[in-house]
């Protein structure tokens, strides 16, 4: 459910290298040591934050300015601690207004791989799995025993990893003795309550104390939610969490979702300062480089009043939101006056980034920066106007005309259950047409199907920061029509061969005709089909591409148009096997080498022991790695290539290496 963030490759803000820049710097950390150790303390940093930055970048010269002004700093110390300092810390406190800075860690999940041979003296007990008897238990197969293990690995005839069509290995519910990876991170799920894994995590939160910090933010505490498959692991976390305010009880906390706490009891709310409710409303396309209302925006929703709002009112838990977007994407005002449209009767802090938190981010108030529209119309009135084929007119009047500054917002739904003040988490309607005479607004908007009833809301909106105006809403039904009905489920994935586009088949259709939109530019006629999937071989890879399908009759006839489809097609085409690994073993251990691959940027060595069939592999971005204190016997190691898209080559060829 969680779509977390997490340590990234270091993005310094802009610096232009100077010894000027470096020495303000230095200045900057003298100060804010000079006020922390003789002049008078700093004023009380407000609490709850009404401003806040999650910002994981790099904390160079020039970013203490660009933070200066908020309540609340989330920080990143760097994969081995080393982007920040009590001089740096030091510096961010003496710049601007008074704030709280906590440090990063992850709780639930562990960045450092457990690949390679067993190790001696290291805990070897894991990972831990529930079975089919419901009963935790220890694998005992050379893994450190906090890690866990639901899932296994689908293997070819050939012993190794199986791949699916998009270039990751396959996978299916079960055990199989390693540890279970976050694919879309490369960390794994730990057991939060193990006593190996505690005094990981405590030895890095004192080190953060250390530091200066005024306290912790804690990541990854959904590895623990019932939807996932860990569940079981849920009242272990929260003992985790309850060590940790025993151990830091004047610390800040501040916690990274981890709301199907708040469903129970009181406890988590108690234990932590504030929540985070990262992802709300908006999910974002690297490759568009735009954001759009989530998918799951209806749960989040639902969760927020449900079980945020309940606990706010009973505990008084903070509650942060962090959402996604472009500020140059013209949809911007509409997400940002959705978010504010549902958290106005609730305490909050709302900021916006870019999903990889190298930058300071926005608040709502930067964001909405226009000036206030001399006036709001209201909305006396919302009526049908002419269809065809999916394109449907609607036509909103108002007492007054509608003043410069204004823009519509129009959102249409098949559900029942939305009330007019939920409605910011529909998607955003498809315009594709506006016009305005006098006291009434015509629309034009597509994606509808025939003999529907629709429910649909409207407003007016500014990027300004007055209150949002509440959604008028209406209903109608299309026309019913003996053309074919809406394609519905549109959705692709990537081939090495090209697109595969999937949708879900009329009974009655004859065949179905897939159109490509590229911007202004009329439907272009991509590829015909007699179902579904259907490959569009001729899509280049990262471009995106706005698609629809519509079904033909046996007379020839186009049916009502599927909503648009972005369709984006990814390299999944592994490079290169490398060559046979050139071992050396010496006293302090053996070093590997091998030949770089073209295309590769990163190497998998496995060894595996004699008589097993498989483990997981040290990861490496060079071309050698010494492995140290692995269990005596023989291995047979083999190595893999990974291109920068994460495509796993197959193995190279093995050679027997003994160790001593």
């Amino acid at each position: 459910m969680s779509k977390r963030t997490r340590e990234r490759v270091f993005e310094p803000l802009p610096n232009d290298g100077s010894a000027t820049v470096n020495r303000n710097y230095l200045v900057a950390i003298g100060l804010g040591i000079a006020l922390l150790g003789s002049a008078p303390a700093l004023a009380q940093a407000p609490w709850p934050p009404t401003s806040f930055s999650a910002y994981y970048g790099g904390i160079e010269p020039e970013t203490p300015k660009a933070l200066a002004n908020f309540d609340l700093l989330i920080v990143h110390p760097g994969g081995d601690n080393e982007n920040l300092s009590p001089e740096k810390i030091a510096a961010l406190r003496a710049t601007g207004k008074p704030k709280t800075i906590v440090g990063y860690i992850s709780i639930g999940e562990d960045d450092v791989s457990p690949g390679g041979p067993p190790r001696k003296e290291r805990d070897s007990q894991g990972p831990h799995f529930v079975g089919a008897d419901l009963t935790v238990k220890k694998a005992n197969n050379g893994y450190p025993s906090y890690f866990m293990d639901q899932r296994k690995f689908v293997f070819g005839p050939d012993g190794f990893l199986q791949f699916g069509p998009d270039g990751k290995p396959l996978e299916a519910k079960g055990q199989d003795g390693h540890p279970d990876e976050n694919g879309v991170w490369g960390s794994f799920y730990v057991k939060a309550d193990d006593p190996v894994w505690q005094k990981k995590v405590f030895e890095e939160l004192d080190h953060l104390a250390k530091l200066g910090l005024d306290g912790f933010f804690l990541d990854t505490v959904d590895t623990a939610s019932p939807w996932g498959d860990y569940g079981w692991s849920s009242p272990g976390m929260l003992k985790l969490l309850e060590k940790i305010r025993e151990r830091y009880p004047d610390k800040r906390i501040v916690a990274n979702r981890g709301l199907f706490y708040l469903t129970k009891n009181d406890r988590y709310a108690k234990l932590v300062d504030a929540v985070l409710f990262e992802s709300l409303l908006t999910e974002y396309r690297e490759e568009t480089k735009s954001a759009d209302i989530s998918p799951w925006a209806r749960w989040h929703v639902q969760a927020l009043d449900d079980d945020v709002v309940p606990a706010q009112k009973r505990t008084g838990l903070t509650l942060l939101v962090l959402d996604y977007l472009n500020p140059d994407d013209p949809k911007t005002p509409l997400l940002v006056q959705s978010a504010r449209a549902i958290l106005q009767n609730t305490p909050h802090s709302l900021s916006y980034s870019h999903p990889a938190l190298q930058i300071p981010g926005w608040d709502a108030n930067e964001l909405l920066n226009e000036a206030a529209p001399t006036d709001r119309p209201s909305v006396t009135g919302i009526e049908k106007g002419q269809e065809s084929l999916g394109q449907t007119e609607l036509i909103v009047s108002f007492d007054h005309p509608v003043p410069p500054g204004l823009r519509p917002d129009l959102r249409i739904t098949t559900r029942e259950d939305v009330a007019p003040e939920r409605a910011a988490q529909l998607p955003l309607a498809d315009i594709e047409k506006v016009s305005q005479e006098e006291n009434r607004m015509t629309l034009t908007t597509r994606g509808l199907d025939k003999d529907t009833k629709y429910r649909v809301f409207f407003r007016l909106v500014a990027a300004d920061r007055a209150a949002p105006s509440p959604f008028a809403w209406s209903a109608f039904e299309t026309a019913p029509s003996d053309l074919e009905a809406q394609v519905q489920g549109v959705s692709s994935e990537s081939r090495s061969n090209g697109l595969q586009l999937f949708f879900t088949p009329n009974p009655q259709a004859k065949s179905y005709r897939v159109y490509a939109v590229r911007g202004q530019e009329k439907p272009v006629l991509w590829n015909e089909t007699a179902t579904s999937p259907v490959l569009l071989p001729k899509a280049k890879i990262g471009e995106a591409i706005e698609l629809f399908v519509v079904a033909v009759d046996a007379q020839g006839r186009e049916g009502y148009p599927s909503e648009h489809h972005i369709g984006v097609l990814r390299d999944v085409v592994a490079p290169a096997s490398p060559k046979a690994v050139q071992l050396e073993v010496t006293p302090r251990g053996t070093t590997f080498r091998w030949e770089a691959v073209a295309d590769a940027e990163s190497y998998r060595l496995y060894a595996i022991p004699d008589k097993e069939t498989f483990r997981l592999p040290l990861l490496t971005d060079d071309t050698e790695i010494t492995v140290q204190n692995a269990l005596p016997g023989k291995y047979r190691v083999f190595l893999t290539s990974v291109d920068g898209s994460g495509n796993q080559s197959r193995p190279g060829p093995s050679v027997v290496w003994t160790a001593p």
